[in-house]
């Protein structure tokens, strides 16, 4: 499956319930580590003001690119990372421009994400 096809898919497969977009009272770091050709944990909910920290621990570069194009790192050697605060809700894919099937999502702010099998 393509990867548009198959971001696309993640991120229909999540229903996405507004109850409600208040800031947190403190910001927290969130890191996600990527090992493996894979950012882990995959999909990350944080609140709103949260940061996200990706750091690399494989020996080959990678990316975090927003599939919007909100964000790109930029190619991140081993040991690089790379900082993002959110400060809107709602949900962030996001994947590596250098290996494709690296795919992975932030869910931002405090709602109720309900994920849908589909099959």
């Amino acid at each position: 499956m393509p990867f548009g096809r198959r971001m696309s898919a993640v991120l229909t497969a999540v229903v996405f319930i507004l109850v409600g977009s208040t800031p947190t009272a403190r910001a927290v770091d969130q890191p996600i580590s990527i090992a493996g050709f894979s950012f882990s944990p995959a999909v990350r909910t944080i609140s709103v003001g949260d940061s996200v920290t990706w750091t690399n621990s494989d020996p080959l570069a990678h990316t975090v690119t927003s599939d919007t194009g909100i964000w790109n790192s930029g190619p991140l050697n081993q040991s690089g990372s790379f900082q993002r605060t959110f400060t809107q809700p709602g949900i962030f894919g996001y994947f590596c421009s250098i290996h494709s099937t690296m795919h992975g999502a932030i869910l931002v702010g405090t709602q109720t994400y309900l994920p849908l099998v589909q099959r």
